[in-house]
């Protein structure tokens, strides 16, 4: 219930004389919008029933300074004709005793009733009677705060309008993934087709020049396979070397393992090339470095060939030791203009290899990719696709899953209105929506509602929303211009979902009147 000061004053018309009344009334000047004088306008004792349809009432106030304020009276209850007038602060500020006379006129003609004059007394408190110096310092304290408050406005509208930014960057990511991943994907199908046509002519090329020829070579091919896999097996064996772009060459046109066996001899001769040149010598063995420092790699090693290291330091996966390959550009050997070309394979990791290229000593960046073993069974078609298709759908539940976890929105939902609130057309109905970032909550209410004569609450936003309001939110939203005036309402959100109109400068409130209430909180 309201905490009103309120002066009740039976003001009776009458043609006889009346002295001037003292209220024997004491106001406040800080009694803001609780100081109140209750008039019930009586004749010959009785009633008289009043409302804006059959007649306006003002109040004239001379205050203590000599200053005049005349203003209208609140219609408080019709029936019993009694009217009420809320003392604003420019006539509270004044201390002393005040002079009032209440003014009646009937609409449609030129009667008009004088009540008898009236007074009353505004006193000051002792608040009020802080020092200039105390005042002054809460007001600027005031100024900070009210400035802060509207910097965190602009920072929360400036991060709901980028969350939306940050969703189109996802998903255009997304789709651009999509995307990647299906050129790649056909391209891959194409250049397997190509290379089966290809090996297709060949063989029938073969068979027709003669069945003899093929047997003989078949015979020298088949044990030219033996050795050159004996050969590869026990290499990569001993080195565990293999570089993935050179192996994914000669097996990309490669669709089975009975293909495979067709062509297999060229496929063998040029692994074989290959393995000769990254082995370091012909056992097998490679130089060890200890302490190798890849910050400092040219002051180790300058010359291309196979190494081993030990003790690494600032290595890619934390990998303290194994097997690096370095290709040298040029032929100069001065760490400061050596450009070249880095591989690492860890120790008992044979799955990745890590690259990078070295330009004047300075290492560009390492790219892990994974590599491929001579002995594991080549993948069809059909499991190139599966996997392919696996790894799209695994990407597309891990982009929306982090979608999910970090950005939520109700979208717009409907306030159910209450107390004969209601929309102040078609497309102000008003509506509420919870917009969840990183777990950060904000609430953002629009819409234009009329029909309210008085104070209250307009309407009940959905439980599950009102369920995030820990206390109380407050804020003000301009209104009706009424008599060139500019007005303002203050509204407060309230931890039961109630939208509720706690003040206005609209006197009265009429049904007439637009009253918005788009507001955005952080919750």
């Amino acid at each position: 219930m309201a905490l009103n000061k309120i002066a009740r004053t039976q003001l009776d018309t009458t043609a006889y004389y009346q002295k001037l009344l003292d209220l024997n009334v004491r106001f406040f000047v800080n009694d803001d919008n609780t100081a109140i004088l209750e008039f019930p306008i009586t004749r010959h004792k009785k009633p008289v029933p009043l409302s804006d349809v059959n007649v306006k009432s003002y109040i004239a106030i001379i205050t203590p300074d000599g200053s005049h304020k005349i203003d209208y009276l609140e219609f408080h209850d019709e029936l019993n004709g009694v009217l009420r007038y809320t003392l604003p602060n420019d006539v509270l500020a004044q201390v002393g005793k005040h002079h009032a006379q209440v003014y009646i006129s009937v609409n449609g003609v030129n009667d008009v009733v004088v009540e008898r004059k009236i007074a009353f007394n505004v006193e000051d408190d002792y608040i009020n009677s802080i020092d200039t110096d105390t005042k002054l310092s809460y007001i600027r304290m005031f100024d900070d705060l009210y400035a802060a408050i509207q910097q965190r406005v602009v920072d929360i509208e400036n991060a709901i309008n980028n969350a939306a930014d940050y969703v189109t960057q996802i998903t255009e990511a997304r789709d651009q993934a999509y995307v990647d991943i299906t050129n790649l994907v056909n391209q891959t199908k194409q250049e397997i087709e190509t290379a089966i046509n290809n090996y297709k002519s060949e063989i029938l090329q073969a068979l027709n020049e003669s069945e003899s020829t093929i047997e003989a070579r078949s015979e020298y091919f088949i044990q030219q396979v033996e050795n050159a896999k004996t050969e590869v097996t026990q290499a990569i064996s001993n080195a565990e070397l293999v570089k993935e772009s050179r192996v994914r060459e000669l097996i990309a046109n490669l669709q089975s393992k009975e293909e495979a066996e067709t062509s297999y001899s060229n496929f063998l001769a040029q692994a074989k090339n290959y393995v000769d040149s990254v082995i370091s010598n012909e056992v097998g063995s490679s130089t060890v470095i200890p302490g190798l420092d890849f910050n400092d790699f040219n002051a180790y090693i300058q010359k291309s060939g196979n190494y081993y290291y030990t003790g690494g330091l600032n290595v890619p996966g934390n990998f303290v030791e194994g097997f690096v390959k370095y290709s040298t550009k040029t032929s100069d050997d001065t760490p400061e203009i050596v450009k070249g070309y880095i591989e690492i394979i860890p120790k008992n990791n044979s799955k990745y290899v890590y690259a990078s290229w070295i330009n004047s000593g300075v290492i560009a960046g390492w790219k892990k990719t994974f590599r491929i073993d001579l002995n594991e069974d080549l993948l069809t078609k059909n499991e190139v696709n599966s996997l392919v298709n696996n790894s799209i759908l695994n990407l597309e539940n891990e982009m929306n899953q982090a979608i999910n976890n970090n950005y939520s929105d109700t979208g717009w939902v409907d306030i159910t209105l209450i107390n004969g609130a209601i929309p102040y057309n078609s497309n102000t109905v008003p509506k509420v929506k919870l917009l969840t970032i990183n777990g950060t909550r904000i609430i953002s209410i629009k819409g234009v509602v009329k029909g309210m004569t008085s104070k209250g609450s307009i309407g009940v936003i959905p439980k599950s929303m009102a369920d995030y309001i820990v206390d109380t939110r407050s804020y003000v939203q301009n209104t009706s211009i009424d008599n060139n005036i500019t007005n303002f309402n203050r509204f407060s959100l309230v931890s039961n979902g109630e939208v509720r109109l706690d003040a206005s400068t609209l006197n009265p409130i009429k049904d007439t009147h637009w009253i918005p209430l788009d507001v955005t909180i952080l919750l």
